[in-house]
């Protein structure tokens, strides 16, 4: 059988936790049993105690004092006072520590009464336990969310890198494919020299692997994901674009224009701030 609930008697005539300890057990509690107040801070720092049933009137620490240190260190303890000096002010002062029934000796001594108001004290207990786990679940089910939208503003940051960098891309394949109907035989080497020759530095720049072929280092570097790409993309479309201009009779005036709107489109996005990260 379940237990009704963890509770600490603090009371320092002996005869008084003897009897409540007994009777109080066959009901169905848990009982813990203190003479002084510090012997029951002590109990509440090990034991999971849920209702302090104390007398006030002890030497050393009283049951106002012992309560109020507790509540301090165990905010959903519940109080309930048993004491001989049952007037109007000592009632007062006993809520304004904590306390949320007061019951008077002998006359409220009755295991019955003792029972009713332990009851409606772990009604307590449980409507709080109940608020904290609540909480605990919403602090969670939060904290879930946060790390949800931190991976999803990381996913879609990912996804317009990896769209930037599809479009650079396609607007570097399709600005070569012109560059070649220009020149059939053109190379990365060619175009390299073609921007260089436009007054642009070291904007692109090749060399000869060892089988013989060429190999335009700046284009690789751009498709490796260096942060000069960009601008490198932009730079080699804005060339190819001008000798489709001075070659019209092999470039549709549609074909210009579409590359242009695809280079407008690329720029903007550039501009907004679609960062890339190197890509090694």
């Amino acid at each position: 059988m379940a237990s009704k609930g963890n509770i600490l008697i603090v009371d320092d005539e002996n005869e008084i936790t003897e009897i409540l300890h007994e009777e109080l057990i066959q009901k169905g509690y848990t009982i813990h049993i203190a003479n002084s107040g510090n012997e029951a801070i002590k109990i509440l720092n090990k034991e999971p105690i849920e209702i302090l049933l104390t007398d006030i009137r002890m030497p050393g620490m009283d049951g106002i004092e012992l309560m109020k240190t507790a509540k301090k260190n165990h905010e959903m303890l519940q109080c309930i006072v048993i004491t001989g000096q049952g007037n109007y002010d000592l009632a007062i002062e006993a809520m304004k520590a904590g306390a949320i029934n007061f019951l008077r000796k002998p006359v409220q001594m009755d295991v019955d009464v003792i029972d009713a108001a332990l009851e409606n004290g772990m009604k307590v207990v449980r409507s709080l336990q109940k608020i904290v786990e609540q909480q605990n679940e919403l602090e969670k089910a939060n904290k879930e969310l946060e790390e949800t939208n931190i991976k999803l503003e990381e996913s879609l940051k990912e996804s317009k890198e990896e769209c930037l960098i599809t479009k650079a891309t396609l607007l570097m394949n399709r600005s070569w494919y012109y560059y070649q109907k220009w020149n059939p035989r053109g190379t990365y080497c060619d175009i390299c020299e073609e921007i260089e020759g436009k007054n642009k530095k070291h904007v692109w720049s090749y060399h000869i692997n060892d089988n013989g072929s060429c190999e335009a280092k700046t284009f690789v570097r751009y498709l490796n994901g260096e942060a000069k790409r960009m601008h490198l993309v932009t730079l080699t479309t804005e060339f190819v674009i001008e000798l489709m201009k001075n070659n019209e009779g092999l470039i549709s005036k549609d074909q210009i224009q579409e590359l242009e709107k695809e280079l407008n489109e690329f720029e903007k996005r550039v501009q907004s701030g679609e960062k890339i990260n190197s890509k090694k």
